[in-house]
């Protein structure tokens, strides 16, 4: 079975030159992003949206890529404790190097290293205030509608898979990061940083050649 799975990845490795194509000058791209956020001192939240990107390649294994997305959580109100609802954007754009190890073909392997910022905005609306259960029963104080933003040095390593439908269209089937933020004091003071997962997919246009 292990030689059938060497031999199968042999044949896919020589072919691909046979499905060389030119290199394109500049791609944008659209779609879909998911995000695993880290939250240390609770459970991660799965966040959904969108991203957008461009890449200018210098030539057949090396590109510059530019990339912003945003994602968003919904946290419903803990009905025991009388938490409030959250709603969490986090928005980031990064900017670094995307390397080809074999090249353009028709389907395209690439390898990532962004660099740049992230924002988070988190808010609660106002909610009835409780300390104990019996005041859970007859009524808390309110408390007032709370709006927390923050700004961070972000990064992310990754590495994704394009797949060319026409001389212009492709497919991005999957990109793949490890994302680091520091939102909210994370790196200082001990505090740990955000460390994400995000996976993003879409739909990419290319134009000019190399």
């Amino acid at each position: 079975m292990k030689r059938l799975i060497v031999l199968l990845g042999l044949i896919v490795l020589f072919s691909l030159p046979t499905l060389a194509q030119d290199t394109p000058t500049f791609e944008v791209n659209g779609g879909y992003t998911y995000r695993s956020w880290d939250t240390p001192d609770s459970p991660r939240f799965n966040m959904n949206g969108w991203n957008v990107g461009a890449t200018y390649n210098f030539n057949h294994w090396l590109g510059f890529a530019g990339s912003v997305d945003g994602a968003y959580n919904h946290q419903n109100a803990d009905v025991v404790d009388q938490f409030p609802p959250v709603d969490t954007w986090i928005y980031t754009y990064t900017f670094g190097p995307r390397i080809y190890p074999l090249g353009h073909h028709k389907i395209t392997p690439f390898g990532e290293a962004l660099f740049g910022g992230g924002h988070v905005n988190a808010h609660s609306p106002a909610f009835v205030c409780t300390d104990t259960a019996r005041r859970q029963r007859e009524g808390g104080t309110q408390c007032p509608a709370v709006t927390q933003t923050d700004n961070s040095f972000t990064f992310s390593l990754g590495a994704g898979i394009d797949v060319s439908l026409t001389t212009h269209w492709a497919v991005r089937v999957a990109e793949v990061d490890y994302e680091r933020g520091g939102f909210f004091g994370s790196g200082s003071n001990g505090a740990p940083y955000q460390n994400n997962f995000k996976y993003s997919a879409g739909v990419i246009y290319r134009f000019g050649l190399k």
